[in-house]
């Protein structure tokens, strides 16, 4: 009986991890794709999303978001998300990871004073409207976040508003944010940095530490440089 006990369990093990590592990806990405389409007037493209059963963790790659004239808006290399599903019984979210690899961004200021990124965005329902302020009026659920990472992010910005076209970029963009828990901040002392690649061949760098969130307390530094001034042409 015993033995019949621990071959059925093995049974199911198996199944779970044939499951989780091949069934639930050709699943959800098709998925993924229409939700983010039928939400946002744009074209979705993924390479390849994978889930690990045993990590608990998902990784998504080659992301592509265009609009409709197929112009790029929004991409990424590789994003992996890891979460601890224990504390989720105890009303808690713990992420143990959270890393976004190479975001693209693309912003345009077009003529007619329209930015790119809001035209995309379909118009949403009084009713959902109503339900996404009920949700923001109650209490968040505690938050714990190990490691929250962007690496190498890019923001093109293109302003066609003006007498010349304007474009700047924004490269390198890191951010950090390591040991941060919404009900115990002090206990990890949180950590924080930004800092990025400006295009003229400048650079900013913030770094600090959370001390509290209610009221908000902070201390760190601010590194910035600027090899350039931009003038209008008039």
């Amino acid at each position: 009986m015993f033995r019949k006990i621990i071959k059925y369990l093995f049974y199911l093990f198996v199944a779970y991890l044939f499951l989780g590592f091949f069934i639930l990806p050709l699943l959800i990405k098709p998925q993924l794709i229409k939700i983010i389409q039928n939400e946002t007037k744009t074209k979705a493209s993924i390479a390849s999303l994978s889930f690990n059963p045993l990590l608990f963790s998902v990784e998504i790659s080659d992301l592509q978001l265009n609009d409709l004239q197929n112009k790029a808006l929004f991409s990424f290399d590789t994003l992996r998300v890891n979460v601890n599903p224990s504390l989720l019984l105890y009303g808690a979210l713990e992420l143990k990871e959270l890393s976004l690899i190479a975001p693209r961004v693309s912003v345009v200021y077009n003529k007619d004073k329209s930015i790119n990124l809001l035209k995309v965005l379909k118009s949403q329902k009084s009713e959902q409207q109503e339900r996404a302020a009920e949700t923001s009026n109650s209490s968040l659920p505690r938050i714990i976040a190990r490691s929250i990472k962007i690496e190498n992010g890019k923001i093109d910005y293109t302003d066609y508003t003006r007498r010349q076209t304007f474009t700047f970029s924004l490269e390198n963009i890191g951010f950090s944010l390591k040991n941060f828990d919404t009900k115990n901040i002090r206990q990890d002392n949180a950590g924080l940095r930004l800092y990025s690649k400006l295009g003229d061949g400048g650079f900013i760098d913030f770094k600090s530490k959370i001390r509290s969130i209610q009221p908000l307390e902070i201390e760190g530094s601010l590194s910035f440089e600027a090899s350039k001034l931009y003038t209008e042409c008039r």
